[in-house]
């Protein structure tokens, strides 16, 4: 009897199998393939892979639009098919209508899988719980009650018989219905994990057809070529009228010189204001200049949106493909998993049938074979279920913080002008357009596009832009860089494109705005440089506060600093209203006051 009772309790071995299984704490149950003979069978094992690539895909699907109205909305059709038909000799609606179905598709798919069967795959947690909870007593109680009905001498019509059977019996029962509510909830889970499987693999055939022929269809470096060209065919057609209206207007200046006093340069056309004849050509030519940059800014408008809705899309059809084929084996492994499961807890439930109808023998040998048996059970297959409880009930079974999602839907970040400045004019809405270059920005400083606002003087640029999260601004002098260009390149400052000329990381250079200041200054350009003296940021914010005029000069908005001695300078103040997002510009020429 001694022997039989110094046996070690299913209680101890069920906390110290879980204590272990805690040990690898953060990550979460999936089924892992094991040898066994010729065979696959699954056991389970505390890990996270499995789970993680199927919320990825689960994740990314997410990104793409949940009916045609919404696929409509975010992928305009009016859009992409012109551009589609360009080079498909194909019915362009049935390709957009595919790509329509698929994806609008796909993505329903996974939010029903997700609602109804990972909804329930978190169930399964909770009743594995239950079974767990109920293991720890009575699994005690059952042992107890064995050790009782296994001793010598003890008749079935005794009292302590018949109470340790009752105990025994009620313990037994409550533990099977933890175990077979258990079992059903992961067949239900099972079989949810197999339909899907069977959809997310007609689902990647489809994928596949329609990822091929996008590539095709709408490649995003033939998008930006294309743009190119429309852009260089605008700058010939723009520069070659701005050398007619600069000739008739050279043709009657008499004299023309800067005065550094007043900070202008003085020019009387009298030619032009004596012919009528002169005067007209002079207005049919800046016409003719507005016009075609006005067709310039629509074309770079609708490329940019052309662009961005074939990235969105493009990258949302990328990010499915990069999950599909990992999720397809998950969902593989998951269903073995809950296979075994279910297995382990009928196995459970069939074993304590066993132990209960050994316990209710009226032969002594087969109520001790019941307890050697709940012995062995609790060794075995209980612990690992009860291991697998303690992991979803200190983990949880679907938490996506687990993962990295950052590269899913979320487009490459381009180069974006916020405000820009020539020669002490803000060019912004024409800087969009003519310095367009894709997912970049492509300063050109000779003939760049732009009316001359300060005839006769060499002139600065300025571009505040951003890169992500990054504020830059890059400032240059006319006729710099080599081959008279800059480019501003998506990526590190160091992947850019200049010469002669600065760009430079804001963010943290700029003072920060006086308490109380109904402006927030993002930066100030002085000749060739950004402004980074404190005291110049002190003045302006002074002198808005004040009311006054901004001097621009050397020794107020420049710092004290000569950016470019012996050349007339102009200065510009980027700044937004407190709580507003525009970014304006207080700009003028040296020698100029300037109120806000």
């Amino acid at each position: 009897m001694a022997a039989v009772v110094e046996r070690p309790s299913p209680v101890d071995i069920i906390a110290d199998r879980a204590t272990t299984a805690l040990s690898s704490a953060n990550k979460f149950y999936e089924a892992r393939p094991t040898a066994s003979g010729n065979s696959k069978s699954y056991t389970f094992s505390l890990k996270s892979e499995s789970f993680v690539n199927l919320q990825r895909y689960l994740f990314a699907a997410s990104n793409l639009p949940s009916s045609n109205a919404a696929f409509e909305t975010s992928y305009p059709r009016a859009l992409l098919e012109p551009q589609i038909k360009q080079r498909s000799a194909n019915d362009v609606s049935a390709f957009y209508d595919e790509m329509q179905k698929v994806l609008v598709g796909i993505n329903n798919h996974c939010d029903a899988f997700y609602k109804d069967t990972m909804s329930e795959s978190v169930l399964v947690a909770s009743q594995i719980a239950n079974f767990a909870n109920e293991a720890s007593t009575s699994a005690s109680t059952m042992r107890d009650a064995l050790v009782v009905l296994s001793q010598p001498g003890v008749g079935t019509h005794r009292l302590n018989y018949q109470d340790a059977l009752t105990n025994f019996s009620s313990a037994t029962d409550t533990l099977r219905n933890s175990a077979t509510t258990a079992e059903a909830a992961c067949r239900k889970v099972y079989k949810g994990f197999t339909d899907f499987k069977k959809v997310v693999e007609d689902d990647w055939v489809a994928l596949k057809t329609i990822d091929k022929q996008f590539d095709k269809l709408l490649p995003t470096a033939d998008l930006d070529a294309n743009m190119r060209s429309t852009v260089q065919a605008a700058y010939t057609s723009i520069n070659n009228t701005l050398h007619s209206k600069n000739e008739l207007e050279a043709k009657g200046k008499r004299w023309m010189f800067f005065i550094p006093a007043i900070g202008i340069v003085i020019g009387i056309p009298e030619w032009l204001i004596r012919s009528k004849q002169g005067g007209a050509a002079l207005r049919k030519s800046i016409t003719e200049y507005e016009n075609i940059l006005s067709k310039l800014k629509a074309d770079v408008q609708h490329g940019t949106r052309l662009r961005a809705a074939s990235r969105q899309v493009g990258k949302a059809i990328d990010d499915v493909v990069s999950t599909i084929d990992a999720a397809v084996q998950a969902l593989g492994n998951m269903i073995g998993a809950f296979a075994a499961l279910s297995t382990s807890l009928g196995s459970i439930d069939g074993t304590l049938e066993n132990i209960a109808s050994a316990a209710h023998s009226p032969y002594k040998f087969k109520r001790q074979s019941a307890l050697k048996t709940l012995h062995i059970v609790s060794k075995t297959t209980w612990p690992m279920v009860v291991n697998l409880a303690r992991s979803f009930a200190e983990n949880g079974l679907v938490v996506t913080k687990e993962f990295d999602i950052s590269a899913l839907g979320a487009l490459p970040d381009v180069v974006e002008i916020t405000s820009a400045n020539w020669g002490g004019l803000d060019v912004t809405d024409d800087a969009k357009a003519l310095f367009y270059d894709g997912a970049n920005i492509r300063i050109r400083t000779v003939e760049p596009g732009f009316q001359d606002p300060w005839s006769g003087v060499v002139k600065t640029c300025s571009v505040l832009h951003r890169y992500g999260d990054s504020v830059r601004l890059f400032v240059c002098r006319e006729n710099s860089g080599e081959k008279h260009e800059h480019v501003l390149c998506a990526g590190t400052i160091d992947k850019s494109h200049i010469e002669d000329a600065q760009l430079l990381e804001i963010q943290t250079r700029v003072p920060p705005a006086p308490v109380g200041s109904k402006i927030t200054i993002c930066a100030m350009v002085w000749g060739t440089e950004f402004v980074e003296n404190p005291q110049a940021y002190m003045y302006v914010y002074g002198c808005h506060a004040g009311g006054t005029s901004v001097k621009f000069a050397n020794d107020s908005v420049g710092g004290g600093k000569d950016t470019w001695f012996g050349n007339p300078k102009s200065g510009t103040v980027y700044y937004v209203f407190k709580g507003g997002s525009q970014v304006r510009q207080l700009t003028g020429r040296e020698g100029q006051e300037i109120a806000f």
